[in-house]
């Protein structure tokens, strides 16, 4: 019988970052129940080169599969995911307002309005 799957995506793999820290306690949990597991995501740390892998790398198993993802802001990694059409399981982790960003960072300012249209393609 073949071991289930549920994988994790995240925009962004980094040490000591909450988003990560609890992708890869879940990743150790669904692995000591028996799924087969693995992380991957848009832009990974080299210290966690050997835990995550880039969402390019990811290769669908059958149809109708179901898989996380850690939604936080936007990215190219949510538009491939709704191009593939996986069942997604969100985890929402909050998406920081526009407002917070536009003076003194617009290029973050667009990736949070960016995910928060987004999170109306996921619905």
């Amino acid at each position: 019988m073949a071991r289930p799957v549920l994988h994790q995506f995240l925009v962004g793999a980094v040490v000591g970052d909450a988003i990560t820290d609890s992708a890869l306690l879940l990743r150790r949990w669904l692995r000591e129940a028996g799924y087969k597991s693995e992380i991957y995501a848009e832009s990974i740390e080299p210290a966690l080169a050997r835990d995550v892998r880039s969402y390019l790398d990811y290769r669908p198993a059958v149809s109708g599969w179901l898989e996380v993802l850690h939604h936080s802001i936007g990215s190219d990694l949510v538009d491939h995911l709704l191009e593939i059409e996986p069942r997604i399981l969100l985890v929402y982790h909050n998406i920081t307002p526009v407002t917070f960003f536009r003076d003194v960072d617009p290029g973050l300012a667009m990736q949070t309005r960016r995910g928060r249209e987004q999170l109306s393609d996921l619905r």
